[in-house]
Protein backbone atom coordinates (compact mmCIF):
# COMPACT_ATOMS: atom_id res chain seq x y z
CA UNK A 1 0.00 0.00 0.00
CA UNK A 2 1.60 3.36 -1.19
CA UNK A 3 0.75 4.86 2.25
CA UNK A 4 3.04 2.93 4.19
CA UNK A 5 6.39 2.71 1.75
CA UNK A 6 8.17 1.85 4.74
CA UNK A 7 6.77 -1.60 4.26
CA UNK A 8 8.13 -3.04 0.22
CA UNK A 9 5.89 -6.63 1.48
CA UNK A 10 2.76 -6.30 2.21
CA UNK A 11 -0.49 -8.34 3.02
CA UNK A 12 -4.06 -7.60 2.53
CA UNK A 13 -6.56 -8.67 5.52
CA UNK A 14 -9.08 -11.61 5.47
CA UNK A 15 -12.28 -10.69 5.19
CA UNK A 16 -15.69 -12.78 5.93
CA UNK A 17 -19.55 -11.85 7.18
CA UNK A 18 -18.95 -13.00 10.64
CA UNK A 19 -16.81 -14.99 12.81
CA UNK A 20 -19.63 -18.12 12.46
CA UNK A 21 -18.06 -18.20 8.44
CA UNK A 22 -14.63 -17.98 9.27
CA UNK A 23 -11.93 -16.98 12.40
CA UNK A 24 -8.61 -17.59 12.02
CA UNK A 25 -7.37 -17.63 15.79
CA UNK A 26 -3.45 -16.96 14.44
CA UNK A 27 -3.98 -13.58 12.38
CA UNK A 28 -6.63 -10.87 12.48
CA UNK A 29 -9.94 -11.14 9.75
CA UNK A 30 -11.97 -8.03 8.74
CA UNK A 31 -15.87 -8.85 9.12
CA UNK A 32 -18.56 -6.92 7.19
CA UNK A 33 -21.45 -8.88 8.82
CA UNK A 34 -21.68 -8.30 12.11
CA UNK A 35 -22.63 -4.31 13.28
CA UNK A 36 -25.52 -4.47 11.12
CA UNK A 37 -27.26 -6.54 13.37
CA UNK A 38 -26.88 -3.78 16.08
CA UNK A 39 -29.01 -1.72 17.34
CA UNK A 40 -26.18 0.71 17.82
CA UNK A 41 -24.69 0.97 14.27
CA UNK A 42 -25.57 3.71 12.24
CA UNK A 43 -26.79 5.26 15.37
CA UNK A 44 -23.41 5.72 17.33
CA UNK A 45 -21.92 8.70 15.78
CA UNK A 46 -18.87 11.56 17.04
CA UNK A 47 -22.30 14.07 16.68
CA UNK A 48 -24.87 11.71 18.09
CA UNK A 49 -22.29 11.55 21.39
CA UNK A 50 -21.63 15.23 21.52
CA UNK A 51 -25.12 15.86 21.47
CA UNK A 52 -26.29 13.12 23.97
CA UNK A 53 -23.19 13.38 26.45
CA UNK A 54 -21.56 16.84 25.88
CA UNK A 55 -20.78 17.72 29.07
CA UNK A 56 -19.00 14.04 29.70
CA UNK A 57 -14.95 14.90 30.45
CA UNK A 58 -13.29 12.64 27.83
CA UNK A 59 -9.52 12.28 27.65
CA UNK A 60 -7.00 12.09 24.96
CA UNK A 61 -3.04 11.74 24.15
CA UNK A 62 -0.83 12.01 21.18
CA UNK A 63 2.73 11.04 20.86
CA UNK A 64 5.08 13.69 19.16
CA UNK A 65 8.59 14.30 18.93
CA UNK A 66 8.99 11.34 20.87
CA UNK A 67 6.57 13.09 23.90
CA UNK A 68 3.40 11.58 24.83
CA UNK A 69 1.05 14.54 26.27
CA UNK A 70 -2.69 14.54 27.65
CA UNK A 71 -5.85 16.57 27.89
CA UNK A 72 -9.20 16.43 29.06
CA UNK A 73 -12.04 17.84 28.10
CA UNK A 74 -15.86 17.58 27.36
CA UNK A 75 -17.11 15.65 24.49
CA UNK A 76 -18.69 18.68 22.57
CA UNK A 77 -15.37 20.18 22.70
CA UNK A 78 -13.28 16.97 21.55
CA UNK A 79 -15.83 16.75 18.72
CA UNK A 80 -15.75 20.54 17.26
CA UNK A 81 -11.50 20.01 17.76
CA UNK A 82 -12.25 16.43 15.76
CA UNK A 83 -13.44 18.26 12.97
CA UNK A 84 -11.36 21.81 13.10
CA UNK A 85 -7.95 20.86 14.33
CA UNK A 86 -5.38 21.49 12.20
CA UNK A 87 -2.89 19.37 14.38
CA UNK A 88 -0.14 17.72 12.64
CA UNK A 89 -0.13 14.91 15.03
CA UNK A 90 -3.92 15.79 16.74
CA UNK A 91 -5.08 13.99 19.87
CA UNK A 92 -6.75 10.99 20.13
CA UNK A 93 -9.97 10.46 22.36
CA UNK A 94 -11.29 7.67 24.19
CA UNK A 95 -14.22 7.34 26.85
CA UNK A 96 -15.91 4.65 28.37
CA UNK A 97 -19.08 6.62 28.73
CA UNK A 98 -20.87 3.86 26.92
CA UNK A 99 -20.35 1.56 30.02
CA UNK A 100 -21.25 4.37 32.39
CA UNK A 101 -24.56 5.38 30.62
CA UNK A 102 -26.22 1.91 29.78
CA UNK A 103 -25.17 1.51 26.05
CA UNK A 104 -24.40 -1.93 26.22
CA UNK A 105 -27.61 -3.39 25.43
CA UNK A 106 -27.13 -1.64 21.84
CA UNK A 107 -24.60 -4.21 20.58
CA UNK A 108 -24.12 -7.89 20.94
CA UNK A 109 -20.73 -9.63 21.05
CA UNK A 110 -20.29 -12.26 18.88
CA UNK A 111 -20.26 -15.64 20.33
CA UNK A 112 -16.61 -16.00 19.33
CA UNK A 113 -15.47 -13.07 21.34
CA UNK A 114 -16.59 -13.95 24.53
CA UNK A 115 -15.16 -13.11 27.19
CA UNK A 116 -14.63 -15.25 30.69
CA UNK A 117 -12.86 -11.96 32.25
CA UNK A 118 -15.91 -10.06 31.95
CA UNK A 119 -18.55 -12.88 32.18
CA UNK A 120 -16.68 -13.76 36.16
CA UNK A 121 -17.33 -10.47 37.42
CA UNK A 122 -20.43 -9.61 36.13
CA UNK A 123 -22.38 -13.06 37.19
CA UNK A 124 -20.91 -11.96 40.63
CA UNK A 125 -21.72 -8.62 40.48
CA UNK A 126 -17.80 -7.69 41.22
CA UNK A 127 -15.88 -4.51 40.55
CA UNK A 128 -13.95 -4.95 37.82
CA UNK A 129 -10.68 -2.93 38.07
CA UNK A 130 -10.10 -2.93 34.17
CA UNK A 131 -13.05 -2.94 31.61
CA UNK A 132 -11.61 -3.92 29.14
CA UNK A 133 -13.98 -1.65 26.60
CA UNK A 134 -13.32 1.49 25.21
CA UNK A 135 -14.87 4.16 22.84
CA UNK A 136 -12.11 5.70 20.19
CA UNK A 137 -12.72 8.59 18.47
CA UNK A 138 -10.84 11.45 16.76
CA UNK A 139 -9.61 13.44 13.41
CA UNK A 140 -7.55 12.84 10.84
CA UNK A 141 -4.11 12.07 11.31
CA UNK A 142 -4.48 10.99 15.34
CA UNK A 143 -2.86 7.61 15.58
CA UNK A 144 -1.95 4.78 18.38
CA UNK A 145 1.58 3.54 18.84
CA UNK A 146 3.00 0.45 17.61
CA UNK A 147 2.43 -1.97 20.97
CA UNK A 148 0.30 -5.35 21.97
CA UNK A 149 -3.09 -4.67 24.14
CA UNK A 150 -2.82 -5.33 27.02
CA UNK A 151 -1.72 -8.53 28.94
CA UNK A 152 -1.14 -9.46 25.30
CA UNK A 153 -5.17 -9.84 24.97
CA UNK A 154 -7.37 -10.09 21.71
CA UNK A 155 -9.97 -7.96 20.83
CA UNK A 156 -12.26 -6.62 18.34
CA UNK A 157 -13.14 -3.23 17.40
CA UNK A 158 -16.23 -2.27 15.56
CA UNK A 159 -15.28 1.37 13.29
CA UNK A 160 -18.75 3.61 13.27
CA UNK A 161 -17.98 6.39 11.05
CA UNK A 162 -14.60 7.52 9.26
CA UNK A 163 -11.88 5.18 8.20
CA UNK A 164 -9.15 3.82 9.66
CA UNK A 165 -5.66 2.28 8.13
CA UNK A 166 -4.63 -0.39 10.62
CA UNK A 167 -0.88 -2.12 10.34
CA UNK A 168 -0.90 -6.14 12.24
CA UNK A 169 2.39 -8.19 12.57
CA UNK A 170 2.02 -11.36 13.08
CA UNK A 171 4.10 -12.98 16.14
CA UNK A 172 7.10 -14.71 14.43
CA UNK A 173 8.06 -11.36 12.81
CA UNK A 174 8.17 -9.74 16.36
CA UNK A 175 12.34 -10.07 16.25
CA UNK A 176 11.62 -7.64 13.07
CA UNK A 177 9.67 -4.39 14.34
CA UNK A 178 12.30 -3.09 17.12
CA UNK A 179 10.21 -3.25 20.30
CA UNK A 180 7.40 -0.95 18.52
CA UNK A 181 9.66 2.24 18.78
CA UNK A 182 9.15 3.47 15.80
CA UNK A 183 6.25 5.10 14.05
CA UNK A 184 5.22 3.31 10.48
CA UNK A 185 4.08 6.71 9.16
CA UNK A 186 7.39 8.90 9.22
CA UNK A 187 10.22 6.43 10.24
CA UNK A 188 13.38 6.75 8.23
CA UNK A 189 14.18 3.39 6.76
CA UNK A 190 17.72 3.79 6.96
CA UNK A 191 17.53 3.33 11.12
CA UNK A 192 14.84 0.27 10.72
CA UNK A 193 16.89 -1.97 8.05
CA UNK A 194 14.91 -5.01 9.45
CA UNK A 195 11.40 -3.58 8.70
CA UNK A 196 12.22 -4.90 5.06
CA UNK A 197 11.54 -8.17 5.71
CA UNK A 198 8.75 -7.71 7.57
CA UNK A 199 5.38 -8.95 5.70
CA UNK A 200 2.55 -7.33 7.55
CA UNK A 201 -0.89 -7.15 7.25
CA UNK A 202 -2.53 -3.88 6.18
CA UNK A 203 -6.23 -3.13 5.57
CA UNK A 204 -8.62 0.35 5.72
CA UNK A 205 -11.38 -0.45 7.53
CA UNK A 206 -15.11 1.24 6.89
CA UNK A 207 -18.07 1.74 8.77
CA UNK A 208 -19.89 -0.92 9.00
CA UNK A 209 -16.82 -3.12 9.70
CA UNK A 210 -15.49 -4.96 12.67
CA UNK A 211 -11.74 -6.15 12.85
CA UNK A 212 -10.63 -8.81 15.03
CA UNK A 213 -7.31 -9.43 16.57
CA UNK A 214 -5.61 -12.68 18.01
CA UNK A 215 -3.32 -12.47 21.08
CA UNK A 216 0.17 -10.77 20.93
CA UNK A 217 -0.21 -9.50 17.62
CA UNK A 218 1.77 -5.78 17.20
CA UNK A 219 -0.36 -3.32 16.20
CA UNK A 220 -0.78 0.22 14.71
CA UNK A 221 -4.04 2.25 13.54
CA UNK A 222 -4.23 5.64 11.59
CA UNK A 223 -7.49 7.62 11.40
CA UNK A 224 -7.88 8.81 7.39
CA UNK A 225 -11.20 10.32 8.35
CA UNK A 226 -12.87 11.47 11.43
CA UNK A 227 -14.07 8.23 13.36
CA UNK A 228 -15.50 6.28 16.05
CA UNK A 229 -14.74 3.10 16.84
CA UNK A 230 -15.82 0.71 19.76
CA UNK A 231 -13.16 -1.84 20.91
CA UNK A 232 -13.31 -4.58 23.57
CA UNK A 233 -10.48 -6.59 24.48
CA UNK A 234 -11.29 -10.00 25.68
CA UNK A 235 -10.11 -13.44 27.49
CA UNK A 236 -11.54 -17.00 26.95
CA UNK A 237 -10.24 -20.24 25.97
CA UNK A 238 -8.72 -18.82 22.64
CA UNK A 239 -5.76 -16.96 24.70
CA UNK A 240 -5.66 -17.31 28.19
CA UNK A 241 -2.46 -19.32 28.40
CA UNK A 242 -1.25 -15.89 26.70
CA UNK A 243 -2.52 -13.78 29.68
CA UNK A 244 -1.56 -15.90 32.22
CA UNK A 245 2.31 -16.51 30.89
CA UNK A 246 2.20 -12.80 31.21
CA UNK A 247 1.27 -12.53 34.42
CA UNK A 248 3.51 -14.65 35.05
CA UNK A 249 6.34 -13.25 33.75
CA UNK A 250 5.67 -9.67 35.15
CA UNK A 251 5.62 -11.58 38.71
CA UNK A 252 1.73 -10.78 39.48
CA UNK A 253 0.94 -13.51 41.28
CA UNK A 254 -2.45 -12.54 42.19
CA UNK A 255 -3.67 -12.02 39.04
CA UNK A 256 -2.05 -15.14 37.81
CA UNK A 257 -3.83 -17.00 40.34
CA UNK A 258 -7.18 -15.25 39.58
CA UNK A 259 -6.68 -16.48 35.89
CA UNK A 260 -6.07 -19.65 37.00
CA UNK A 261 -9.01 -20.06 38.76
CA UNK A 262 -11.73 -17.98 36.07
CA UNK A 263 -9.72 -20.84 33.16
CA UNK A 264 -10.78 -23.42 35.83
CA UNK A 265 -14.12 -22.27 36.18
CA UNK A 266 -15.06 -21.55 32.40
CA UNK A 267 -12.91 -24.83 31.09
CA UNK A 268 -15.09 -27.04 32.97
CA UNK A 269 -18.21 -25.40 31.87
CA UNK A 270 -17.14 -26.19 28.08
Amino acid sequence: MAFLPLFPQQRNIIRASTPEEYIDRSQPVLYDGVMQQWAAYPKWNILHLADKFGKWKVSADRKMNGQVSYIQTEMAAYADYIYNTADEVPYYGKSTLHLENNMVGEYQVPAAFHCWYKDYYTTRALTRRIELSCLYFGPSGARSNLHQDIWGSSFWNALFEGKKLWLFFPPEQEHLIYNGEFDPLTADPASFPMLRDTTPVVCIQEPGELIYCPANIWHWAIVLKPSLALSENFINGENYQVILRFFEKQGYANAARKMQEIAGIYLNKS
